[in-house]
């Protein structure tokens, strides 16, 4: 997943009725406290179009990928106006949707994204026990606590939500280090999270893994609607590479590219990746790429600096702008999932890379969703985390029979037609919001 970079404009605050300043504008500098400019105390503000009419739904969230801002952006043109407290400000600014600034998500430590979570949950707990209107919510998990506060104030603040659960927590906190799958805290934090799941008018999650852990945790009887995280199939789709100006920038002619595009920190499982580089890096047939940031980069800029891997290309994160160039160049794009974040968690770079037309190589558990998903639909193939000569040998495969890949590259295009239209998925969110949430 390729994070766009914020850049919000600013703009001096301006009251609103009473005396406060105009929700739905504010942006942070990062290192200071969001919203407020160093030794002041007025808030930025981020200019927007927004509409007269009040907010129709309030999505909270901390942090949220790049691709949500078109989310939103379609959930206003279905639902109405909508109001968004978050940390991750959209830039350029949404028409219909106000803002409100949260605390920003800081990923740097445990420690560091306990400290976010915590403060931004108690933002949240003030704003909404301050205020006056309370529309009906879409609440995400992040932070994490924030479906446990609003399951617990929902009852005597008479709120009305939705629930859109990106990971599953605890278990995910579990995964991620914080604590041990035995400690009390996780058994209690297991029960607020079941509570709030029942008392929620719709659960959205994003696989039927997913989907399974939330009946667990809440009771078979809980409804959960499974809507994936999809691609825009008219902006990203194969791209000849004659036509592509990054492929010429990497000298790529008609060599095999295996891509690796996202988070390279320590909960993604890239030793086997990494492994095949290895054994493959004789083969003048096959090139790799790999973009992105993370403390697991350095495994691969060692192995370049040494000259160990001669066919790897090692990219930062690109633009937002020239992700479909860089998806298009893959003939295969890898996608991982640790064992301990099977059911957890769904990794959202596989639409993407379908839609593009590239086979995928999927390092993951066998029982896991995605590794099913690409052997139903003959699209690419799955591999244990330490099976890297199985994933070098078929990568070999597929440089030497074209026409096999060719067959993989369609069904997996075809795929993301089916299943992975963002715009199609979207509408069927704000269709499910709108009937459980807003026409009661």
């Amino acid at each position: 997943m390729l994070p766009s970079r914020l850049d919000p404009v600013a703009r001096p605050a301006r009251s609103g009725p009473g005396g406060r300043s105009g929700r739905g504008r504010s942006c942070y500098c990062p290192g200071v406290v969001p919203g407020v400019l160093p030794g002041r105390s007025l808030p930025l503000v981020v200019a927007s179009t927004v509409s007269p009419q009040p907010p129709r739904l309030l999505v909270l969230s901390q942090a949220h990928p790049h691709f949500f801002t078109r989310w939103l952006e379609q959930l206003s043109r279905s639902l109405g106006p909508l109001e968004l407290w978050t940390g991750t400000v959209p830039s350029p600014p949404l028409p219909d949707v106000e803002v409100e600034p949260l605390t920003p998500y800081v990923r740097e430590s445990n420690r560091s994204r306990l400290r976010c979570w915590l403060s931004a949950t108690a933002h949240v707990a003030l704003k909404l026990l301050t205020r006056r209107e309370r529309p009906p919510l879409l609440v995400l998990t992040n932070p994490p606590f924030l479906p446990l506060l609003i399951g617990l104030l929902a009852p005597f603040l008479r709120l009305r939500y939705a629930l859109l659960e990106w990971d599953i927590y605890p278990e995910a906190v579990s995964a991620m280090g914080f604590a041990g799958e035995k400690n009390p805290l996780l058994r209690i934090w297991r029960s607020l999270h079941g509570r709030a799941l029942r008392g929620a008018e719709l659960v959205i999650t994003l696989g039927d893994g997913m989907a399974d852990r939330l009946r667990e945790a809440a009771g078979d009887d809980l409804a959960v609607e499974v809507i994936p995280v999809a691609a825009d199939l008219e902006r990203l789709r194969p791209l000849p590479r004659s036509e592509n100006t990054l492929a010429t920038e990497l000298d790529l002619g008609d060599e095999l590219v295996v891509l690796y595009s996202g988070n390279l920190g320590a909960t993604h499982d890239l030793e086997a990746l990494l492994a095949a580089m290895h054994e493959l890096k004789d083969e003048t047939g096959i090139r790799f790429v790999v973009a992105g940031e993370g403390s697991q980069r350095r495994l691969f800029e060692d192995a370049v600096t040494k000259g160990q891997l001669p066919q790897l290309s090692l990219l930062p994160f690109q633009p937002e702008a020239r992700l479909p160039e860089l998806l298009a160049l893959a003939d295969v794009g890898v996608v991982t999932l640790a064992a301990r974040l099977s059911g957890i968690s769904s990794p959202s770079k596989m639409p993407p890379l379908i839609a593009a037309g590239a086979a995928l190589a999927v390092i993951a558990p066998a029982s896991d969703d995605l590794s099913s998903l690409v052997v139903d639909a003959d699209c690419g193939r799955s591999f244990r985390s330490d099976d890297a000569v199985g994933l070098a040998g078929w990568l070999r495969e597929l440089a030497a029979d074209r026409a096999k890949l060719h067959a993989l590259r369609e069904n997996a295009r075809r795929l993301a037609e089916e299943r992975y239209d963002e715009r199609r998925c979207l509408e069927r969110m704000a269709a499910r919001i709108d009937e459980t949430l807003l026409r009661q």
